[in-house]
């Protein structure tokens, strides 16, 4: 019998994934541990796409979700001030 895979969360890259979730940003499913789950992380990428997509000015839902830059936990303009964009 087969051992079941296991996969490291998307977004903290340390912590044993759950499970797979749409992300909030865009029509796209990542591996979420609890904690990025429940604290609203995204993958850096998942910025990256909505600023080359959208720009700076954004909607509420992206506002408050987060994302984990050198191991700290950012959100979108803290996100966007450590670039240097905004």
């Amino acid at each position: 019998m087969s051992e079941t895979p296991t996969y490291l969360c998307d977004v903290c890259q340390e912590k044993e994934a759950l499970g797979a979730a749409c992300s909030a940003l865009g029509p796209v499913s990542f591996q979420y541990c609890g904690e990025c789950a429940f604290d609203r992380r995204e993958p850096e990428a998942m910025f990256e796409a909505t600023l080359d997509l959208v720009g700076e000015d954004v909607a509420l839902h992206v506002k408050v979700a987060k994302t984990i830059v050198d191991g700290k936990v950012l959100t979108w303009d803290e996100w966007l001030a450590a670039r240097g964009d905004a």
